[in-house]
């Protein structure tokens, strides 16, 4: 991959941070983007030993069912009904991070071993720029993690996909796994763009596929669990995130009278907005 600023004026080294080139103030990409893009070869490299074995275990017709099924999954991120009712109340509101929401004494950390070495997790997946990026959950249902709202927005593919990533799974599980501490390397090859998603999802999960499997069966694979230790492919999206990138809401949990009365409320915002809200 051509790491130079496409400006032929400039042709100057990217940076691996920020969009735009600091010497001619050309558009470079997303970060997160950009990293998946260089990780490719090492993606394929597993991909290819994936595949091999698939080969080997004769269950070609189900990994290709599941590959397709994956390249059609969307990016869900659970929020509660109060913290959407907030979001619609006023055209200018953007979602912001984790880290913007602390920075802008908009929210408390909160005092648990999680959020205490998150940014140490986040800073290694995505160096320099992990304070601007959304996370979320790859989903072939429609429906995140429960753990994070009762309320579960999918975005607009077609709004998202030029700055979306995707990673193999939550950074601190990863690097747990991996024994990943201070400044040791990397291993590349589990991260892919939002195209390479399904080649992504085939890589990790292959094992876990039988002959004849069900392709109801496949969402369960994709998310494993649903509190804070679940198993899933998170969804890297960076920059601004406005309500008018949702494409939908669903609701699918039960909801106290307080919720029920911020849901009905919020139902002519989305309606307004052009975001459908299903409720199940």
């Amino acid at each position: 991959m051509d790491n130079h600023c496409e400006n032929p004026k400039c042709r100057e080294p990217k940076p691996p941070y920020g969009i735009v080139c600091p010497i001619c103030n050309s558009h470079i990409g997303f970060p997160n983007v950009r990293r998946a893009q260089g990780e490719r070869d090492d993606l394929l490299k597993r991909y290819s030993s994936a595949r091999a074995s698939i080969t080997r275990r004769n269950i070609e017709d189900v990994a290709d069912s599941f590959e397709h099924a994956v390249g059609k999954s969307s990016a869900i991120m659970s929020r509660n009904v109060n913290d959407l009712f907030l979001l619609f109340n006023s055209e200018d509101r953007m979602i912001n991070t984790y880290y913007q929401q602390v920075a802008s004494n908009a929210r408390n950390a909160t005092d648990n071993s999680y959020d205490k070495t998150r940014e140490a997790f986040d800073s290694r997946v995505n160096p320099y720029d992990f304070k601007d990026i959304h996370c979320a959950t790859l989903s072939l249902s429609g429906t995140g993690l429960l753990y994070y709202g009762k309320c579960h927005i999918k975005f607009k593919e077609q709004l998202i996909d030029e700055r979306a990533s995707v990673f193999e799974e939550n950074p601190c599980r990863f690097e747990v796994k991996h024994n990943i501490t201070g400044n040791s390397s990397y291993p590349l090859g589990h991260r892919a763009t939002w195209e390479d998603r399904s080649i992504l999802a085939t890589t990790k999960l292959h094992s876990k596929l039988i002959v004849n499997m069900p392709e109801q069966e496949f969402e369960r694979m994709l998310i494993q669990g649903d509190g804070s230790d679940a198993d899933y492919i998170e969804v890297h999206i960076y920059g601004k995130l406005h309500p008018k990138t949702f494409e939908s809401i669903k609701v699918d949990a039960d909801l106290d009278t307080t919720e029920e009365v911020l849901l009905n409320a919020l139902e002519s915002k989305c309606r307004a907005t052009g975001v459908q809200l299903l409720r199940e």
